[in-house]
């Protein structure tokens, strides 16, 4: 009878192959993503929903960081300024554009 073995041992070394293959791979893929898209430079909303700016005044408690970039007519900066206290947010940190 004849023996497995070599059978085996491809098949051993070809699992070692790919395992090593797809070890590599995933680190290249995060570092690829990270030159692709840096990280976030500031938080940028769109007016016209009060719940859209309370939003982001939460999210930037967790992204100190971030500046907030509100696009709204400047007569709506009263009720921005508002909804940011409301939030805890600094409004030193919110550009109306």
């Amino acid at each position: 009878m004849k023996s497995n073995f070599p059978n085996r041992r491809f098949f051993s070394w070809f699992a070692f192959g790919l395992l090593i293959v797809l070890l590599g791979f995933i680190p290249v893929r995060i570092a690829v993503t990270f030159r692709e898209f840096p990280t976030s430079q500031a938080i940028f909303v769109l007016g016209g929903n009060f719940e859209r700016t309370k939003f982001a005044g939460e999210f930037w408690q967790s992204r100190k960081d971030l500046d907030i970039w509100v696009m709204a007519s400047p007569r709506f900066a009263n009720g921005f300024s508002a909804v940011f206290r409301s939030t805890s947010a600094d409004f030193k940190e919110v550009w109306c554009v």
